[in-house]
């Protein structure tokens, strides 16, 4: 008697707890879920929801109106796994953005109206970052200061997979419930055939991002002082018999330069050859206490580039160049500090 006392007691009050929790729940899901969601995701991971999700890596592309406008940033890509799981919910109502942002991958068919809600996650959660970012090349000349001061993605969470499922909801004999609901999914670009499933997936895909205002980093850049460069050796127009060649000079008024502004700066040489239209960056330059700087170039190499007249260049950035992003260069970049000369190469065997 007294087993059935407690197991009739039991029962009521995990009834009771259902019926409870089943009243959170439809509260819950009648709320406002488009700016909890967002909030919740970027709570999470610091990013914010991509409108469209993207199965590219976009790390450096300016990011205009939701879309990628072009690469102009590049540096070092670091991936830092996290193992974790974000769920999202979104109402039939929030439907149309949850179906922007699945593109061509969903579709509900004519039972939309019996759709409460949808359940997403996102497993295996990735950060994908750019550090040491700088522009590419091209992109620094004065002309493209517009460009630069642009919003430009820094970091995208991917996920490994990408689920989605739908849920109906009904009066059941414990009051409100919600049970799966099959979705309806376009196979392939004419829609000719449909596969109906309780969940639908998707895989390594970019589904969030961060921007940084380059107008910052310009403003930065543009902060620190321009000095002036000679190239001492070789001179201007000088006959070079070899491929290699040393290059030495002075920047004038490097005293009066900050020991920060000293250690910030780096100083490049490049060489362009007479018969092609980019420049080659070559070894970076030491500078000594006193300003001076020495660093070798080479003019073509032992099969080709003899007889040919090369323009030497050295300038001055306040960033360390990455040879991967920025090896080739169409342009002078604008500069802190530049000087150019003209040689001929003439081997002497």
């Amino acid at each position: 008697m007294k087993f059935s006392f407690v197991f009739i007691h039991l029962f009521f009050s995990f009834f009771i707890l259902s019926l409870s929790s089943c009243a959170l729940l439809d509260s819950a899901l009648d709320e406002d879920l488009v700016a909890k969601r967002e909030d919740r995701f970027k709570a999470s991971t610091g990013h914010e929801l991509f409108k469209i999700y993207s199965k590219d890596d976009r790390l450096g592309y300016i990011y205009e109106n939701g879309s990628f406008v072009k690469k102009v940033w590049g540096g070092k890509k670091i991936v830092s796994p996290s193992g974790q799981t974000i769920k999202l919910l979104y109402t039939r109502e929030s439907f149309d953005k949850l179906k922007l942002f699945l593109g061509d991958d969903l579709s509900v068919g004519p039972g939309l109206e019996n759709v409460h809600h949808f359940k997403v996650y996102l497993e295996s959660v990735e950060k994908h970052e750019l550090v040491d970012f700088q522009p590419l090349i091209e992109y620094m000349g004065e002309n493209n200061i517009p460009t630069l001061e642009k919003p430009f993605i820094v970091s995208m969470i991917k996920v490994a997979k990408f689920s989605v499922e739908a849920y109906q909801k009904f009066n059941g004999d414990f009051g409100v419930e919600y049970r799966p609901y099959p979705l309806v999914k376009i196979k392939g670009s004419t829609g000719s055939g449909t596969k109906k499933s309780e969940e639908q997936t998707a895989y390594n895909i970019f589904v969030g991002y961060k921007t940084f205002e380059g107008q910052e980093w310009v403003n930065d850049f543009e902060a620190m002082p321009k000095v002036q460069l000679n190239i001492a050796q070789p001179e201007n127009d000088e006959i070079i018999d070899r491929v290699r060649v040393r290059v030495r000079g002075a920047i004038e008024d490097y005293s009066l330069l900050s020991d920060v502004q000293k250690n910030q700066m780096q100083l490049y040489i490049m060489t362009r050859n007479e018969y092609e239209d980019d420049w080659l960056l070559q070894s970076k330059t030491t500078i000594d206490t006193e300003g001076f700087f020495e660093g070798i170039v080479k003019l073509g190499d032992l099969e080709k580039g003899n007889g040919h007249r090369y323009s030497i260049a050295v300038f001055v950035t306040y960033f360390k160049i990455n040879r991967k992003v920025n090896s080739v260069i169409p342009i002078l970049p604008f500069n802190k500090g530049k000087d150019i000369i003209y040689v001929k190469r003439e081997d002497n065997f």
